[in-house]
């Protein structure tokens, strides 16, 4: 802020009352006293002093809030390293403490070996010298080596796992360390990103409604009709209809018909037509009857395999499945009589398919799997796919979930079960060839465990709003006036089996996630969050 001091003009010396907006004077000849003011001649342009100040004052306290803001985001980084650092070394001693300690108890054990097998067994002694007819027996070299070998090798049995297992222990610490590297890379595309879009980020705020609906039974989908008025969901191997208000649901039907799990479902365009697939390899088609409610009107099986994923397209008259059975499907949906008829079965990838997606324009496809393979389909003249590409990647892992941003970006996300490599790849088209832009590749954190097909990828593109489940983490993001998506919070979930969707609206995210009881699954809730943009 502008000091309290007084500020006097340079040649009466007396407070300054106005400044005077003329660039030809000097510094100190725009400051004017009131006697500056009575001499004035001609027409100028000023402003008051303590206008100007309130001005410099109000301009200067934003500065330091954002000052202090870098800075407190800055130490909170800082904080998170000095935590870890602190904490590997505290194990790091600890375990070198054992190691060496386990190390000193063989050392122990070896010399007190070596002083029982050099210590004189008189009494032995005279017994071998009785059965060898008084006469003294000559050392057996083989046999001092042999019972010495028994015993230093029980020795070893016995010390030797217990230091490979403190040795691997520590060898893990520095790839520990090295994977926590990745907070200054979070650090960078996160925090300081996030300064670059500040007051784009700042004007989503996340509220946590007491809309609680709990379920015992899996839920692995979810899903909104167009106009977000009604919320399909799973339930093992039965489908839920929901009405949904403003984030309110109420339950008005269960669908039985599936004989296993139900894994993902959609609403057709007309939102009068439910699609359902399902680990019992069918899919079936449920139609809304003329009391506004829905039966089965018929069940399809070509799959023979576990169905993973059910796409439309936007006239909703082409349905593309994938499954375990290696497949991707693409059938013909007539919307008046509720038909699927089987179009083509796709089949390049090696393993179970996980997820497809079309792009805006809906000329290509891109399917991933567990074979770690990302492949580009391509429509013909005669409307039929045809394989165009197998998309190379920095890193070979599988992956479970992608999505067309437009015509020529997409996203990939890894699925794999270490702590490694855990991250939302970016592709992109460059002369019709899709590849790998890593610097626009966003890290996530990353466990042991793997990430579940289902929770697609949400986008609401209106919104500017991305949301990517990746194992037990709901990572919200925006994407920055750069063109690189940005993660602006987080919600951690209880467990990695947790299922949402977005309302067509942007408002609303709704998910099921599993809940613990002393650490043990029991049985789970649907939860809502809501987004309010400013």
């Amino acid at each position: 802020m502008l000091t309290n001091q007084i500020l006097t003009c340079s040649e009466h010396q007396m407070q300054v009352e106005l400044i005077i907006l003329n660039k030809q004077l000097t510094k100190q000849q725009r400051l004017a006293c009131k006697e500056c003011i009575n001499k004035m001649e001609g027409n100028y342009r000023f402003i008051g002093f303590d206008k100007f100040k309130q001005h410099v004052d109000d301009n200067q306290h934003q500065k330091n809030q954002i000052i202090d803001k870098v800075i407190n985001q800055t130490l909170e980084m800082i904080e998170k390293i000095q935590n870890q650092v602190d904490q590997s070394k505290s194990e790091q001693i600890q375990k070198y403490a054992l190691l060496q300690s386990q190390i000193n108890l063989w050392k122990e054990s070896l010399n007190e070996t070596k002083a029982i097998q050099q210590s004189s067994k008189y009494y032995q002694e005279v017994d071998l010298f009785l059965k060898n007819d008084s006469q003294f027996r000559q050392i057996n070299e083989y046999q001092i080596q042999r019972e010495l070998g028994d015993a230093l090798t029980t020795l070893l049995l016995n010390y030797q796992p217990k230091i490979i297992l403190l040795l691997n222990q520590l060898i893990e610490i520095p790839k520990l360390l090295q994977a926590n590297y990745g907070i200054f890379e979070a650090f960078q595309n996160e925090e300081i990103s996030n300064l670059k879009v500040d007051k784009l980020l700042n004007k989503v705020e996340i509220k946590q409604m007491n809309e609680v609906q709990s379920q015992d039974q899996w839920c692995y989908a979810i899903q909104f009709d167009k106009k977000g008025e009604k919320m399909i969901s799973t339930s093992n191997k039965d489908i839920k209809v929901w009405s949904f208000t403003e984030g309110k649901f109420q339950l008005i039907q269960v669908l039985k018909g599936h004989l296993n799990n139900v894994t993902c479902l959609l609403f057709t365009p007309q939102s009068d037509c439910i699609i359902s697939g399902s680990y019992d390899q069918t899919l079936i088609c449920w139609s809304m009857d003329e009391k506004n409610k829905f039966i089965s009107q018929f069940t399809v099986k070509q799959h023979s395999g576990n169905v993973y994923c059910i796409i439309l397209n936007k006239f909703g008259d082409e349905l593309i499945s994938s499954s375990k059975d290696k497949s991707i499907k693409i059938w013909k949906f007539d919307p008046i009589i509720k038909n699927l008829q089987i179009q083509q079965s796709l089949e390049k990838h090696n393993d179970s398919v996980y997820s497809v997606c079309l792009n805006q324009s809906e000329t290509l496809l891109v399917s991933c799997g567990q074979d770690q393979q990302i492949i580009i389909w391509k429509r013909d003249e005669l409307s039929k796919w045809q394989f165009n590409q197998i998309v190379t990647q920095s890193i070979q892992v599988y992956g479970k979930k992608l999505l067309f941003l437009n015509d020529d970006q997409f996203l990939w996300v890894t699925a794999n079960h270490n702590q490694y490599n855990n991250s939302i790849q970016v592709y992109e088209s460059k002369d019709g060839i899709f590849m790998e832009n890593q610097e626009s590749t966003i890290p996530l954190n990353g466990t042991q465990n793997q990430d579940y097909v289902s929770f697609p990828i949400q986008y609401n593109r209106e919104r500017n709003l991305l949301i990517v489940r990746h194992k037990s983490i709901i990572y919200l993001m925006r994407q920055s006036f750069e063109g690189k998506f940005v993660i602006f919070n987080k919600i951690p979930c209880q467990d990695e089996n947790s299922y949402g969707a977005l309302s067509p609206d942007g408002k609303y995210l709704v998910f099921w996630d599993c809940r613990y009881s002393n650490k043990q699954r029991t049985n789970g809730q649907y939860s809502v969050i809501e987004f309010i943009y400013q």
